[in-house]
């Protein structure tokens, strides 16, 4: 179980029996790869692995591998930034190697600036809160980019031990957040993860840029 700042105990459900007029609102959640980054064309994961391995020094098929094999327990935390640099690199320059993945995934991550812009819009009315599965060392090019100052809440799946579409995630969300579904919307690139989330009432959007973003929070009636 990783170490959070949230419980990954079962989490109940905060569904109620009524549904909340769309204009009703108050809470959007945002994932972040493929939405707030990324979303013309996502990075070439493996060219980032390779890249880092060459500024080391080390074979890069140990870093594919690596990621290949451990992704899962990356996204939940059992597996840190830390245990993977330790792996891959006896040395004891923890931190230096952090601060060059750090650059090579910076020089890969392109940033939806229009859409933070929309969000910094929605902030003045809306709670905002991000839910998204990703590593800790995506989690530290985030940081670097600033993307979580644009938001009330942070839910992050290597943080809390969970990720989508575990329906505990969601809810976990919605607790925190104290916000029913029929007042909450998230905002994702998969529709496989919009869909788990609609099936716990939530209303869902399945990103596809920022124009038809606009269109479909219009339509559930939220003020921009």
């Amino acid at each position: 179980m990783a170490n959070g700042e949230y419980p990954v105990k079962p989490i109940k459900q905060v569904l109620t029996s009524s549904i909340a007029p769309c204009n009703m609102i108050k809470t959007i959640l945002f994932d972040v790869g493929g939405v707030i980054t990324n979303q013309a064309d996502m990075p070439d994961f493996e060219s980032l692995y390779r890249n880092f391995a060459n500024r080391i020094g080390i074979d890069p098929q140990i870093v594919v591998d690596y990621h290949y094999k451990n992704i899962n327990d990356m996204l939940i935390g059992k597996l840190t930034m830390r245990d993977f640099l330790n792996e891959v690199n006896k040395s004891d320059l923890t931190n230096d190697l952090i601060a060059i993945w750090t650059q090579e995934a910076l020089k890969t991550t392109k940033l939806n600036t229009e859409l933070l812009g929309i969000i910094d819009k929605l902030r003045k009315n809306y709670r905002l809160g991000i839910l998204s599965d990703l590593t800790e060392s995506r989690y530290f090019t985030d940081v670097e980019l600033k993307i979580y100052d644009h938001f009330d809440s942070l839910f992050l799946s290597f943080k809390v031990g969970l990720k989508k579409p575990d329906k505990q995630f969601y809810l976990l969300a919605l607790n925190e957040m104290k916000s029913q579904p029929a007042e909450t919307i998230f905002i994702d690139d998969k529709a496989e993860y919009v869909n788990a989330a609609k099936e716990l009432g939530l209303h869902g959007i399945t990103y596809s840029g920022n124009n038809n973003l606009i269109e479909e929070l219009k339509i559930l009636g939220v003020n921009l």
